[in-house]
């Protein structure tokens, strides 16, 4: 069905543009797709048909596309002061934290045995050159999850997503209300994010590319009636947490060809 159609445009396009960025640039350049964007189709979707939102995501990866290709992208973010990009970052990754001590508490039997792992290998540095913690982390979440019953298998249904291509409907009120924020988000808010985790890093992200790339893979999410294609800062930032800054590219690529599979 639809939502199909958008959770596997969403995982294969940010896959395929994170191997095919990474491998160019041999950085770990990870793409996914806009939060911000996702959060914005709410309340529009209240007062707007779907094909009325598709419409506007073609417009705005079409948008995001030409201001990628002018080159006007590198110039609007260096004009931005650092500081509030990484306050912005800090931010979005605020959450990760805090959402540790929620997770123990509203589900203990899982989460609970992930933060011990997490901790253990964290602070144990030769062990956790074999097993990375965030490996061994998502390791004991699943065996927990298959222990305590929780993880089912939906029996029935096709095995491998659809894509479904949705006529997209131009309106003034999807436009006016959609396109700009839309685009916005991507360049500035995630991309920004991106940029400023790879940098932080000692990494030389092509920010203009960025934006090309990402115009690019949103035209095909909103074939598939899904949100704008991006840069991610969270994964980013896990991806440049451990290993040598040369062959950390090779973790991106990983994460690329694990999203593709998923969409599958």
């Amino acid at each position: 069905g639809q939502l199909a159609s958008w959770v596997f445009a969403i995982l294969f396009s940010g896959g395929a543009a994170t191997v095919f960025m990474s491998l160019l640039y041999r950085q770990p350049l990870g793409f996914a797709w806009s939060i911000p964007g996702t959060v914005l189709l709410g309340p529009s979707l209240q007062h707007l048909s779907f094909p009325e939102v598709v419409g506007a995501f073609f417009t705005s990866a079409i948008l995001i596309l030409a201001l990628g290709a002018t080159g006007m992208v590198r110039r609007i973010m260096a004009a931005v002061p650092m500081p509030i990009v990484m306050a912005m970052v800090a931010a979005v990754f605020l959450k990760f934290g805090t959402d540790i001590v929620a997770s123990t508490q509203a589900n203990p039997v899982v989460a609970a045995p992930m933060v011990a792992v997490f901790l253990v290998l964290t602070a144990m540095p030769a062990l956790g050159r074999f097993l990375p913690p965030v490996l061994g982390t998502l390791v004991v979440g699943c065996l927990a999850l298959a222990a305590s019953g929780q993880f089912a298998l939906r029996e029935g249904g096709p095995i491998l997503a659809t894509p479904v291509f949705t006529l997209p409907e131009f309106t003034w009120a999807a436009q006016l209300e959609l396109v700009v924020p839309l685009a916005l988000t991507v360049l500035f808010v995630q991309n920004g994010q991106g940029v400023a985790v790879l940098r932080a890093a000692g990494h030389n992200p092509p920010i203009n590319v960025f934006a090309i790339v990402s115009g690019a893979f949103s035209l095909l999410n909103a074939g598939c009636g899904a949100v704008s294609a991006c840069v991610t800062g969270p994964t980013n930032a896990l991806m440049t947490s451990s290993g040598s800054r040369q062959r950390q590219y090779t973790a991106a690529v990983v994460y690329g060809i694990l999203a593709m599979v998923c969409a599958l």
